[in-house]
Formats: structure tokens, sequence, C-alpha cells
């Protein structure tokens, strides 16, 4: 039954490149990716490649997917009805896939790109079964296509790969966000400091304004001040000399005649 609506899906090549894209959107969408932010499909490159899927990964580096697989020969293996037939459409299905990976290391789409790109290219397998059928039938063909730069991926091992280069980029940004808040707390330290100095000179001015309030008040200034009024109130008192206005007069005419005198001399 697998294998008929396999059959179904892809009879053409268009049914095959849509249904490969949709099921890579629906693992993107699972996978918290965002179009645009995260990943891009049918990006042209600068050297006229189109791979069709460009993954964003931190810092600033990109990875190259291409969705495009040989299904055919792998289709009419199932169908086969001898032995025979199904080891010639065994083998053509193992070497359409030999080509494939051929096509990917010539086009190159690392070479192709301006972008800091990662130096190999996912090609996705669109089914599980058939990641196995490769792995069963030509285990060193998932080592040779590593050799040529181009890793084979089914929709669970991609999967699990999305989902390292998410927790990978959200680490990057955690740490950028760590970076940042270690900066502004810098900052903020420095500031701090500026404003402990200002606030201790500030207190430094507001203790000697203190201190000479203090002496002008109570202190040893106010003393020297206050000091001649006590003994002119002292000898006030010994002489019995009142406050009255006939008083005030008599100080200011003995004043007034030292002043004489001194001119005189």
């Amino acid at each position: 039954l697998q294998t008929q609506a396999l059959n179904k899906v892809l009879s053409g090549s268009q049914g095959r490149g849509n249904w490969g894209e949709k099921m890579l959107e629906d693992l993107l969408t699972k996978s918290g990716f965002e179009r645009g932010i995260n990943y891009e499909m049918q990006e042209k490159l600068d050297g006229g490649g189109k791979p069709d899927f460009t993954f964003y990964l931190p810092p600033d580096r990109v990875l190259y997917l291409d969705s495009k697989f040989p299904m055919e020969n792998y289709l009419k293996y199932f169908e086969a009805q001898d032995d025979n037939t199904r080891k010639i459409m065994k083998d053509a299905f193992l070497e359409n896939v030999k080509q494939r990976i051929k096509e990917l290391e010539t086009r190159d789409y690392v070479d192709q790109s301006k972008a800091n790109a990662i130096d190999y290219v996912l090609l996705f397998i669109p089914n599980e079964g058939v990641l196995g059928f490769i792995q069963q039938h030509s285990p060193s063909l998932i080592d040779e296509a590593v050799s040529k730069r181009v890793v084979l991926c089914s929709p669970l091992t991609l999967y699990a790969f999305l989902g390292v280069v998410r927790q990978a980029t959200a680490s990057f940004h955690m740490e950028q966000n760590a970076n940042e808040v270690l900066r502004l707390y810098k900052n903020f330290i420095k500031a701090w400091g500026h404003y402990v100095k200002n606030l201790k000179d500030i207190y430094k001015g507001f203790e000697l304004m203190q201190t000479r309030l203090k002496a002008i008040t109570t202190g040893r200034v106010f003393g020297a001040v206050n000091k001649p009024l006590l003994e002119i109130d002292e000898i006030v008192k010994k002489r019995g000399v009142t406050s009255d206005e006939s008083v005030l007069k008599e100080i200011e005419a003995a004043l007034a005649a030292n002043d004489g005198d001194g001119g005189e001399e």
C-alpha cells in the first residue's frame, strides 16, 4: 500500500518536487523555523545555481539543501514481477543516486555563493524507507557521498539535524544577549563609580559647610566675636551702667573725644 501511494504521488517529476518541498516545509514549521529568517527557498546564487533551500546559521553561515531526488527506478523495483527485473531496477536506482550526488558535487553551490557557506550540501530523501534501502544494498554509497561533500538525509535525520541547528542558533543568540547585558553592566558600573565619586564630593562639601556653620554659631569663630560683647556686658554690670540713651550719648561723646585727641597728636 505504501508503494502504491508513493507511486501515485510521485508519478511525475512535478509531483515529486512538490511532495518533497511540502514535506520539507512541514518539517521546518515543526522545527520552529521561519521563512525569511531561518531559511529561504529557491534562492538564486551569484554563480547561477539555485538550491531548493538555504538555511541561515549563526553567526553568518549558510547551508544549502537540494530536494530533487531520483525515485522512478526505486518505485519500479517494487513493481517488478521477477528477481531479474528487480535487480536491474535496484542497480539502476543506485546508479541514479550516484549520478545525483555527482551532479551536486559538480554544481558546487558553495563555490557559486558569495556567502560564508558550509562546505557541504544536504540531499533530501523524502522517505525513510528509501534511505534504508540505500544503506542495505549499497552501504558505502553514503560514505562516498560524504567524501564528495554531499550528505544524504531523510525526514527523520533532517528533523534531528534541524533541532540541533535551532538549539545552536538559540544558544548563539543567548550568548549575544549575555554579551550585550555584560557590556551594559560594565557601562553601568563605570557610571556608578562617577556617581559615587560626585556624591562623596558633595557630602564632603556639606561636611565642610556644617563645620563652618558650627564655627560661626557655636564654635571658635563665634566665640571670638562674642567674647568682647561678654566683656562689655561684664563691665557694664560691674559699674552699674544702665542702658538708657544718656549713657549711650556719654559713650559716643567719649569715643569722639578720643578720636579728637588722636587727631591732634
